[in-house]
């Protein structure tokens, strides 16, 4: 068996013992009935424009009511390195009692930002919902 190294631009550390960590804390979530992903766009906005379609916030639950972050993931606009950037923090921030959630953004820095602004809208509208405390948060 010949070993083959995953090479991403800006990463260069990527850890498969806190990927299949990630990967297990999603399947667990999910099967207990929880909601991982929320979209954070309406049908009709996705209809309107589907590089929407994939956009939202993966949601790493901590204790209930308390504060929140938002991660945003590296890759300089040009892909979304979750798995190997927001995912790992926001897991880490979930086990320490804060509720944080990873945004998946459309790829370009008007739009991620524009995704980032609607995410954070989103977590206001839903706070009662998502049970997180909307007075004070951090983005990562």
């Amino acid at each position: 068996m010949c070993g083959v190294a995953l090479s991403l631009v800006w990463y260069n550390n990527i850890d498969p013992d806190k990927t299949v960590e990630i990967a297990n804390y999603f399947r667990d979530h999910a099967q207990a009935g929880e909601t991982i992903f929320y979209d954070i766009y309406t049908e009709e906005e996705k209809q309107l424009d589907p590089e929407k379609r994939d956009t939202g916030l993966f949601f790493f639950r901590g204790t209930p009511n308390a504060k929140f972050a938002v991660c945003n993931a590296g890759g300089g606009f040009a892909y979304v390195g979750a798995m190997q950037d927001s995912f790992p923090h926001a897991l880490e921030l979930s086990k320490l009692g804060y509720n944080a959630f990873a945004l998946i953004y459309r790829p370009g820095a008007q739009t991620a930002c524009e995704d980032l602004s609607r995410a954070i809208s989103f977590i206001f509208e839903h706070a009662d919902e998502l049970h997180v405390d909307t007075d004070g948060y951090s983005l990562w």
